[in-house]
């Protein structure tokens, strides 16, 4: 074989390997930056959704306190009372995108 086409055939191949690989690259950081945003935004609509949960159940809980407390008075209870729920549950948010809490529950 003429040491021409060696040469000739090995640029080719190298050309072909780097090309590749470039590609091979390219193709699983687009992946994984498109998994990154995908989960950034699952968690982010998952935190809203809580809070959301958070807010509303915390807003039941006080009408259900008021109802208790009307029922136990043998008063009427209010029509278009204020809830206190935005300041019942406005700690709330940070609870549900901190982190557990690292120390055991204690059964009493």
């Amino acid at each position: 074989m003429d040491t021409a086409w060696i040469s000739a055939f090995s640029a080719v191949m190298g050309s072909l390997v780097g090309g590749f690989t470039t590609f091979v690259t390219t193709y699983a950081n687009q992946r994984s930056q498109y998994r990154r945003d995908f989960l950034s935004k699952q968690f982010a609509k998952r935190e809203t959704l809580y809070s959301e949960f958070i807010n509303e159940a915390a807003r039941l809980q006080i009408d259900s306190f008021d109802r208790r407390l009307a029922l136990a008075l043998s008063i009427e209870p209010p029509a278009n009372a204020v809830s206190p729920s935005p300041f019942y549950s406005a700690a709330r948010p940070a609870r549900v995108s901190s982190e557990p809490s690292r120390r055991p529950l204690r059964m009493r």
